[in-house]
């Protein structure tokens, strides 16, 4: 299944930085109307993400850090995909800001899927249990 989010931790919080930089810096949480503890919250986890990471990839490091890690990346990416679900893909956002997020925007056109061709024909035999021969008829 594709995915919209890296599944490496390194392109997640890259991302979320993005995001940070984007809503909280570029001057987007009022036009957008994202409430303030919900991007001072993204903001505390990509902190958090980023300190955890930094310690999980240290050369001391031990599974007790890996866990915390795996816990701070659990929470950052369970709250980009709540965001992502309920702010970004409603106005006022508009192509380029969800570009500008690293989000591909939604894809209004359809595909049109021609009908088969051919259709194959087979004659089903069944010469004992557990064994189906088949032997092809014709292509139409």
């Amino acid at each position: 299944m594709a995915d919209w989010m890296s599944g490496r931790r390194s392109g997640q919080l890259a991302m979320a930085k993005t995001w940070v930089t984007v809503i909280d810096g570029g001057g987007k949480r009022t036009a957008w109307g994202i409430p303030d503890p919900e991007i001072q919250k993204l903001v505390e986890l990509t902190d958090e993400a980023e300190t955890m990471l930094e310690q999980a990839t240290a050369v001391d490091r031990n599974s007790v850090t890996t866990a915390w890690c795996g816990k701070a990346f659990g929470e950052l990416t369970a709250h980009m995909r709540d965001m992502k679900n309920r702010r970004f893909f409603v106005p006022p956002l508009a192509e380029p800001d969800l570009i500008s997020l690293g989000l591909n925007p939604h894809d209004n056109i359809k595909t049109t899927i021609a009908d088969p061709a051919g259709q194959a024909a087979a004659e089903v035999t069944y010469p004992g249990p557990h064994l189906l021969l088949t032997s092809p008829l014709f292509l139409k």
